[in-house]
């Protein structure tokens, strides 16, 4: 089955508790690597506006974005009352130490009636990792389109995740397939698997279905903390589809520079959305994508962009 929506008409109520203590609110049992993904969303009040930002041991070959974004989520939220996260820009400063926590910093930029805005910096040893801006807004009815989903293969017809790693083991380099393996709190269900395995594909675009593989509680704020920490997995690698390479590979250096996300919608992470990556443009040795989420009936709920550095070494 082939899905997309012609038109799009209101995609569900925006709902907010208004306090993000509510993380682990009526959440069932869950697996490891959820448990250390909500462990790290548990950010420890040192002064006003000041947190502690645990640092879990992910297999990563360095701190992985989606941590820092998704904790940034959280930090900006923390501060907000009556308003929901809409667009965060963040900007990434130095890869970061993976041996301990971070210090995040949010500074109350502008509270008016509809809107509210917050900086938030990222730091260790008193040194910037990642900063960033919030803007929230109180939930308001008005206006509303959207895009058609792009015709999409459904979730029961794309490839299963095992079946996708089983050919990773067999068709992608080491590297590559070291990555894919590794743990993480949810599914990703490919329907370009090619581009994902072998990067090979027939234009720089590709897409995957995802979705967090345990039910979450109705906090909204976990929800988006889960999609802007999906949102950075392996997105860079789109724009390098037609070089036919992967971050990964021993002869590119690669890393985010910047990342921006928008809320459209209100969605569920613990249902399945697709992520359209499109690897817009290469130049200057910097790539940039741009990425969409869609529910499983086409509404779109959310917009990513990010640019970074695929530098070939030479």
């Amino acid at each position: 089955m082939t899905v997309g929506a012609p038109r799009i008409e209101a995609c569900g109520e925006v709902r907010s508790s208004g306090r993000p203590a509510a993380l682990d609110s009526g959440l069932p049992p869950v697996d490891a690597p959820l448990a250390l993904f909500l462990g790290m969303l548990d950010l420890r009040p040192i002064d006003t506006d000041v947190f502690e930002a645990p640092n879990p041991a992910f297999s990563w070959r360095r701190i992985y974005g989606g941590q820092l974004l998704a904790q940034t989520v959280v930090a900006a939220s923390g501060t907000v009352e009556g308003k929901l996260l809409h667009s965060l820009h963040g900007y990434f400063v130095s890869p970061g130490d993976s041996s301990h926590p971070f210090v995040c910093r949010v500074e109350r930029i502008r509270d008016g009636r509809s809107f509210a805005l917050r900086r938030v910096t990222m730091l260790q040893d008193e040194q910037p990792v990642f900063v960033a801006t919030a803007s929230f807004h109180a939930p308001e009815d008005g206006l509303e389109h959207g895009p058609q989903m792009p015709p999409t293969p459904g979730v029961d017809d794309a490839m299963s995740e095992a079946e996708w790693l089983r050919r990773s083991a067999t068709m992608a380099v080491a590297n590559l397939h070291g990555f894919w393996k590794r743990e993480r709190p949810f599914e990703l269900r490919p329907v370009d698997w090619e581009a994902f395995v072998t990067r090979r594909a027939p234009a720089p675009m590709r897409r995957v279905w995802m979705k967090v593989r345990h039910a979450l509680s109705d906090e909204p704020l976990i929800h988006q903390a889960l999609l802007a920490y999906m949102s950075d997995y392996a997105l860079l690698d789109a724009s390098l589809l037609p070089h036919g390479h992967s971050s990964g590979d021993p002869d590119m250096q690669s890393a985010s520079i910047d990342h921006a996300i928008w809320f459209h919608r209100s969605f569920r992470a613990d249902n399945w959305l697709l992520l359209h990556e499109e690897g817009v443009t290469a130049a200057h040795a910097r790539g940039f994508v741009r990425g969409s989420f869609y529910t499983e009936d086409g509404c779109l709920v959310a917009s990513v962009t990010q640019e970074g550095l695929i530098r070939q070494r030479r």
